[in-house]
């Protein structure tokens, strides 16, 4: 029998007779069996005094039969080649040590890898509910017809009130139609899923230079329409619009207004943003 401290680097071993055993007797298949068993259950208390170390063995059999013996092994004087092969047993175990902890690491990161997956996933699906009813909850309030195949993504109003402030709010909003445009300032804050706005037969107090402004920082909007929009919308109006433009604009139609007749003006302002006029 031979035991390693891997610690110290020392050995203890001897060639131990069953007869020898004090308390037990039997074949040696079986008492090794035993000896292998109290070692996997942690049942044996180690002690060492003057280069012996003394193992006692303290098990239960069969849930009722408790059995005691003592083994004793010598401490065994290593040479050079002795230790480095416990140094490198020890490295040895060291490493499937750090390997299994390595595999379990990598399983529990596996683990927490899918339970993010699904996490996201039941959160998108979340999400998609309630951008849908928030969608249609808000169609509703402002009093525009709701299509459940195309949700949201083209509006049409009519004359306004104050409730159109939470068209702006409509996530997949993608074409706006405003005729007779009545209601100032709806086009500050949100709107940024839209990518084309007509705006038709506007009266002058209520869209006006400020109202195109708002216009210029919607980050998707591609093509504006306006028509039949007289008196406060101006030229002025439109430097300052390309002035701040941040939108990605590609088309400008303008039809029947009376304060933006300059075609030519109009026309530099466009191709320095490389801006298509229709007029």
């Amino acid at each position: 029998m031979k035991i390693v401290d891997k610690f110290i680097h020392t050995c203890y071993e001897s060639n131990t007779d069953p007869k020898e055993i004090r308390g037990l007797h039997g074949t040696i298949a079986d008492i090794y069996r035993l000896i292998n068993k109290c070692l996997s259950d942690e049942t044996v208390e180690f002690s060492v005094n003057n280069g012996i170390m003394t193992c006692r063995f303290n098990t239960c059999l069969e849930g009722f039969f408790t059995l005691k013996f003592d083994i004793m092994l010598r401490e065994k004087i290593l040479g050079q080649d002795g230790e480095l092969s416990i140094q490198i047993f020890g490295l040895e175990q060291q490493l499937r040590e750090s390997q299994e902890q390595i595999e379990k690491l990598e399983q529990r990161l596996k683990q927490q890898e899918e339970q993010k997956k699904e996490t996201e996933q039941l959160m998108r699906v979340e999400i998609e509910k309630l951008q849908y009813n928030s969608d249609i909850a808000m169609r509703v309030h402002a009093g525009l017809s709701v299509d459940t195949d195309k949700i949201s993504s083209e509006i049409t109003i009519d004359g306004g009130n104050g409730i159109h402030k939470f068209v702006g709010f409509i996530s997949n909003l993608k074409t706006l139609n405003i005729n007779n445009y009545q209601v100032r300032g709806i086009l500050n804050v949100g709107y940024n899923s839209m990518e084309t706005i007509h705006i038709n037969n506007s009266t002058p107090q209520h869209f006006d230079n400020r109202e195109l402004l708002c216009l210029a920082n919607k980050p998707n909007l591609k093509h504006i329409f306006i028509a039949n929009c007289h008196g406060s919308l101006t030229m002025d109006g439109m430097r300052q619009f390309f002035n701040q433009m941040t939108c990605p604009l590609k088309t400008l139609t303008i039809h029947s207004c009376n304060q933006l007749t300059d075609k030519f003006a109009i026309q530099t302002l466009c191709d320095e943003k490389k801006v298509k006029l229709i007029m």
